[in-house]
């Protein structure tokens, strides 16, 4: 009898080629995207040190781990901060976890992945470093100066999918924009607004089809 020895999956940031990259992405993507429309659960807890991956038939798979640990609330992992969506960091209570909220972790976790690693490894003075140290206000405020300038170029291995990073960016950017519009004088949300998805613009399928046109298959 045969025995399958099952590898334990390894970190994304080993990944060195766009077309691997997209891969493992596109695949952690959809299996969080099945999971929650199928159970309703969010996350809470995602960044670089739980997105994995497998090579199985010679294609790599992404991994999204601690899926056994899909619950709210849940205690913050200090390695999740630097990944944390925008309306978390602001002062008062948490609001109830969003699909969107992780949706923005992997934005983060794109951005930072294709900026600050090479052939396997940390460059450098990688861009985004000082996130992992900052209090939350100083972290707010750079996640707010993030979405109102140029995103960071990738390094040599990922250049050729810059455009899902910009694109990505763009579509919260323009979903904060739409929620500033549609704040009142007394400084409410029109009831009108669907906060959960940025008034329409941050949704699954917004955040697929950036996938499918600019992740390599």
């Amino acid at each position: 009898m045969t025995t399958t020895i099952h590898q334990p999956p390894r970190l994304i940031t080993e990944l060195s080629t766009a077309v691997e990259l997209g891969e493992a992405f596109r695949d952690i993507f959809q299996s969080y995207r099945a999971l929650h429309e199928k159970s309703g659960v969010t996350h809470g807890d995602i960044g670089i040190h739980n997105l994995r991956y497998r090579k199985k038939d010679g294609q790599t798979r992404g991994v999204l781990v601690d899926l056994d640990e899909m619950e709210n609330p849940k205690r913050l992992n200090p390695a999740t901060r630097p990944y944390m969506a925008r309306d978390l960091l602001y002062p008062g209570p948490p609001p109830l976890h969003l699909y969107r909220f992780d949706l923005e972790s992997l934005l983060y976790t794109m951005v930072i992945v294709l900026c600050s690693y090479e052939n396997g490894q940390e460059i450098e003075n990688p861009p985004f470093e000082t996130w992992e140290e900052l209090e939350t206000d100083a972290l707010l405020t750079e996640k707010i100066i993030f979405f109102g300038g140029p995103v960071p170029m990738p390094t040599v291995n990922f250049i050729d999918i810059y455009g899902v990073n910009r694109a990505l960016s763009k579509l919260f950017r323009d979903g904060c924009h739409a929620r500033i519009d549609a704040t009142l004088f007394d400084n409410s949300l029109d009831p009108t607004f669907d906060n959960d998805t940025l008034g329409g613009h941050v949704t699954f399928d917004t955040f697929e089809r950036i996938l499918d046109e600019h992740l390599p298959r």
